[in-house]
């Protein structure tokens, strides 16, 4: 059986090394921190995944970085269709200092219905890349025969009563 004076003297031995332990990983990350390597929380979405026109497509990207120097971040926007092909790609650059939410629309997008992925890929410090995908479907108008019908119908019926009412004027 060992004294109780050595157990108490191993206990503080241990509590003494993972203490000077969290001290060496506290000084590396405050190295890290306050050197020119940035780190940045990225988080992506679009505004809906179910769109009437692919131009109404908008993407909200925040950038949090770790950080307090200005980075150059390259954007890369990509939109592949459900076979996994390119049908879009678009390039951007911004500068990000401490938090930054970047909002961009697809104003001038051509896609016919169907589904597609939004890839953004965002590249700092020169070789931190990250990748991130979110899926969208474009369904457009639902237009059937009997909506068709309904608005020729009264379309018809608005003409004629406006020449009745024309012709009854005149008399």
């Amino acid at each position: 059986m060992l004294p109780v004076r050595q157990v108490i003297a191993g206990e503080n031995l241990l509590s003494v090394n993972v203490f000077e332990q969290q001290e060496r990983n506290a000084s590396k990350i405050n190295s890290i921190l306050n050197s020119d390597i940035q780190l940045f929380d990225i988080v992506m979405s679009v505004e809906s995944a179910l769109l009437i026109k692919s131009r109404d497509l908008v993407a909200r990207t925040k950038f949090t970085s770790f950080g307090t120097v200005p980075t150059l971040v390259t954007l890369v926007y990509r939109i592949e269709n459900s076979d996994g092909e390119n049908v879009f790609t678009e390039n951007d650059e911004i500068t990000v200092e401490t938090e930054k939410t970047v909002t961009k629309e697809f104003k001038n997008l051509e896609l016919g219905n169907g589904e597609y992925t939004l890839v953004l890929t965002t590249t700092y410090n020169e070789n931190v890349v990250d990748e991130f995908k979110q899926a969208f479907k474009v369904k457009g108008l639902p237009v059937s025969k009997t909506s068709i019908w309904s608005i020729s119908i009264c379309i018809i019926v608005g003409i004629s009563g406006f020449v009745l009412y024309k012709f009854m004027k005149r008399q």
